[in-house]
């Protein structure tokens, strides 16, 4: 294959000799409007940090990365050309010494955005990481840029993995890379640097995590056990490949022969994989589009490598994207099990998976009944020992004037019960969060006839409230946090918060309500986990008070306790 060098006259005083083999070059190379031109910088890389500076709504400049002499696809960046409203960062440690070009093409030739692009070791706006106006103290957050789907939920040696569709370039779609955290207790989370970046197959877009225990696919090097991490490639057309590390999750290699499982229908993206014991064999489960409903496909593999179809699972249009299929026990009956499958609303059927196909008896189901639950996953690997199914979604709302958007559902433990209407999920807090708490009030056997006065002196940011609630015959009644109104209509068994309304039924005439409120989002869970309403909202930043009124009669509140929490970036 040939060489070119190309030879680029800055406008800033000096040339730039850049080596690279011709296919690696972007096509927007190839052709440049007379009044644009492609500027680049060459840097050595001294620091951990190249800082970016970004300007939201201007237009995107094609950007590309030579890293050690190989170009990366394009990311499209509103690079910032004059004043910037926030800086993306890359982490650029692990190139100490070797030099980076960066090449922006459709740039305007009085452009001057390069010569603000620096190296550090911090990241800009340290002074105020974590507590930006509108950051969620008690949700995952990245440092920077845009938060997508929740992609390879997986636990390893002590600690959660958390990996996120991540635009670390913008605070909109796109540039999809895969964001990484992990945690030791499902409440503090540490941001590592980014686990897979696009390639030449495509972005990166979603899919799932799983330890490979016995080394079936022979990536094992060391003594720990390879983690597994199965996506699509977001190129033309979409495929699907894997990535392992065999460093507890601190460094990521991409298999040599990826594709694993090539184009084979529309879509055919978001694998999610599992190990199956029963047949000591992998599953992978993958959604594919169609105009009136969404199809997924099962396929199997021993090696992870060499992948069999086994079958389809039809569903309705509403599952659409990211498949979830995991067993789960019955409750107070551990030896009797049921396999739950959805896409990425979570509307959930209950049925069985024989290792070939899954059916269903019953569905579908809703498992969320509010307005911030998107592309949800459970935790592959958790210890037996716990025996816990922990689920962890997409979740947040607009948030201007911020350097990130979007964020991670708090983890909640699924329960499956036998209720009147038959097998249905549960979901709860799941007890980790409970460390948060600090000073609380608690009230016991309180009749309300139009205002709770013990709440009067009750304020804060972040809350946790539980409480118990009869009935008796009142018409409404509302709690009012921080400005917003949460509304419960007795007549209608119904919880509601604008336009978003639930059924939430009485047990023996109470109800029972589980409140987590952050800075953009509250969490609500009815009867012990039955219900479960994850809300975005936009509190008065002014207004950190509570309040409970009642209208058209009485209710008893039989016990409510209020913490005040701490955040989790303490």
């Amino acid at each position: 294959m040939k060489k070119i060098t190309l030879l680029i006259l800055l406008g800033f005083g000096f040339f730039l000799n850049i080596n690279a083999q011709t296919s690696l070059l972007p096509k927007s190379f190839e052709t440049v409007p007379q009044q644009y031109v492609n500027n680049s910088i060459e840097i050595t890389v001294e620091k951990q940090y190249l800082n970016i500076p970004i300007k939201n709504k201007s237009a995107k400049k094609k950007v590309t990365f030579i890293v050690d002499g190989k170009a990366e696809p394009e990311n499209d960046i509103e690079i910032a050309d004059s004043e910037a409203d926030w800086w993306a960062f890359r982490d650029i440690s692990q190139y100490k010494g070797k030099k980076i070009t960066i090449i922006v093409n459709n740039a305007l030739a009085s452009s001057t955005f390069l010569k603000s692009i620096f190296q550090s070791d911090t990241i800009v706006g340290t002074h105020n990481l974590y507590s930006e106006k509108y950051r969620p103290q008690l949700h995952f957050t990245p440092r920077r840029g845009m938060k997508g789907d929740v992609n390879g939920l997986v636990y390893y040696d002590g600690e959660y993995h958390l990996f996120i569709q991540h635009n670390p370039y913008g605070v909109m779609w796109g540039n999809m890379h895969w964001g990484h955290a992990v945690s030791k207790d499902l409440v503090h989370w540490k941001e590592l640097p980014i686990a897979l970046y696009p390639d030449k197959l495509g972005t990166m877009f979603s899919g799932t995590a799983a330890v490979d225990w016995t080394n079936s696919g022979g990536f094992q090097t060391g003594s720990e056990k390879p983690i597994i991490l199965a996506y699509a490639e977001a190129g033309n057309p979409i495929t699907n490949g894997i990535a392992y590390s065999n460093d507890k999750g601190r460094t990521w290699t991409k298999y040599e022969n990826n594709p694993v499982l090539p184009y084979f229908k529309n879509g055919n993206r978001d694998p999610k994989l599992f190990w199956y014991e029963k047949e000591n064999k992998w599953v992978m489960v993958l959604n594919t589009d169609h105009r009136d409903s969404t199809h997924y496909f099962v396929f199997s593999s021993k090696d992870l490598k060499n992948w069999k179809y086994m079958s389809e699972i039809p569903t309705k249009k509403t599952q659409e994207d990211c498949p979830e299929l995991f067993e789960i026990p019955l409750q107070g009956k551990p030896n009797e099990t049921r396999w739950v499958f959805y896409g990425g609303k979570a509307d959930y059927y209950v049925g069985n998976f024989d290792g070939t196909s899954f059916s269903a008896e019953n569905g579908p189901n809703i498992l969320n009944r509010g307005n911030s639950f998107y592309a949800s996953l459970v935790f592959n690997d958790i210890p037996k020992t716990d025996g816990r199914l922990i689920l962890m979604p997409a979740s947040g709302i607009p948030t201007p004037e911020m350097p990130f958007s979007g964020s991670v559902g708090l983890p909640v433990s699924l329960t499956l019960h036998q209720t009147s209407e038959g097998l249905r999920i549960f979901a709860y807090p799941v007890k980790e969060l409970e460390q948060l708490r600090t000073t609380s009030i608690n009230i016991k056997n309180k009749t309300v006839k139009s205002k709770l006065d013990a709440l009067k002196n009750v304020k804060g940011e972040l809350f946790d409230i539980l409480t118990e609630i009869e009935l008796k015959d009142a018409k409404t009644f509302t709690f009012t946090i921080k400005g917003i109104p949460l509304i419960y209509n007795v007549e209608r068994n119904e919880l509601s918060y604008r336009n978003v309304k639930a059924k939430l039924v009485p047990v023996n005439g109470k109800i029972s309500l589980r409140m987590l409120i952050d800075r953009t989002s509250f969490d609500v869970f009815g009867n012990k986990g039955q219900f479960y309403m994850p809300l975005g909202v936009m509190p008065d930043e002014n207004d950190n008070s509570i309040s409970l009124t009642v209208e058209g009669g009485n209710i008893k509140v039989n016990s409510m306790d209020i913490y005040n929490l701490k955040s989790i970036w303490q």
